[in-house]
Order: C-alpha cells, then structure tokens, then sequence
C-alpha cells in the first residue's frame, strides 16, 4: 500500500467513526428526548399556562420551575422603557423561593415556553438568556433540566443545566439562605 493510499484509509476510517459517533450521539439524544417528552409534559403545559399570563407588549415567555412536588408557572413582563422587565424564567425561580423552595436538589426542571418565536421546526431554540441561567445557578443545581416548549406543548429541546452554562458565576448556593425550605 502506498503512502497516500494508507492516508486516503485512515481519512475514510476517520471519517466513518466520527459518522458513526454522530450518529450513535443523535440516536442517544431522541431516546433522551422521549423521555423528557413523557417525564415533564405537565410541566410543559404549565410553562404554556404561564405564557397566557404574560404582561407584554411584544414577546410572549412562559416558565413553569418544578420543586419538589409543587410547579409555579408565570409569564414575562415588559415595561415600555424596557429597564424594569423581568424574564418569565427569573420571576418563577423567584416565585418559588420567596415560597420557601430554598434546597437547590428540590429543582427538577424548568420548562421555557418562547411564543412566535420558536417554531416546531426551528433546531436553534435558545433556552434561557446568560443572566436567567446565573439565577436558575444560583438557585437550582447543575442536573436540573432546561426544558423549551413550542407553544402547541411539544418538547423540542432539553439539557442540563451544566451544559447550558458551563462556566457561571461563581457558585454561591452553598451560603445558607435566610428562608428554611418548605418544600
């Protein structure tokens, strides 16, 4: 075998593994998918629930944040000076500590509901802005699901918080919080 005939098999090998990777991570992928599709489909209804509550003029979010057994659900609110909105995502990780849910391990998963626009076909949705994703840190812990909904109820994207947001703000959840947990 010649030179470029051995580099010419090895660059076909290579290539044929990382297809064969791909392909074993997307199959890996949809069977973790279904599973989060039939493991928080009420928590996705939830989320949708929070979106018809929404107080905005333009974009319509929904997150519903489950903590131990309950679910909280709220919508976005926009001001017209645009300085004082608050992210739906925010206001029901505030939601459910101002009600005592205070262990980080309590939360299992928030679902996010992005109206017009995410469509059910759209690969690129994006699941919480940089700032929603320090408060959910914060708060929640690495392993808690960040879930987005479509607004028909279907799942079209999940993953763990610590993929989301490799490189937070430092932690400080292990500061004890003035609120005991009632969850």
């Amino acid at each position: 075998m010649t030179p470029i005939e051995a580099l010419v098999k090895k660059n076909r090998d290579l290539a044929f593994k990382h297809a064969t990777d791909w392909l074993n991570f997307h199959a890996g992928f949809e069977n973790y998918l279904n599973y989060i599709r039939k493991e928080y489909h009420e928590l996705a209804m939830h989320g949708i629930k929070g979106q018809g509550r929404a107080a905005t003029f333009k974009t319509r979010v929904g997150a519903a944040v489950q903590s131990g057994k309950k679910i909280y659900s709220s919508g976005n609110i926009e001001n017209l000076s645009r300085m004082e909105d608050e992210h739906a995502e925010a206001l029901v990780m505030k939601m459910a500590l101002m009600d005592g849910c205070t262990d980080p391990m309590e939360y299992r998963a928030l679902a996010l509901v992005y109206g017009e626009m995410v469509k059910e076909t759209d690969e690129h949705s994006f699941p919480a802005c940089n700032i929603c994703r320090q408060i959910i840190w914060e708060n929640a812990n690495p392993e808690t699901v960040i879930i987005n909904v479509v607004p028909t109820g279907e799942i079209v994207f999940a993953a763990p918080l610590r993929l989301l947001y490799p490189f937070p703000y430092p932690n400080f959840s292990s500061i004890p919080r003035r609120l005991p947990n009632k969850c």
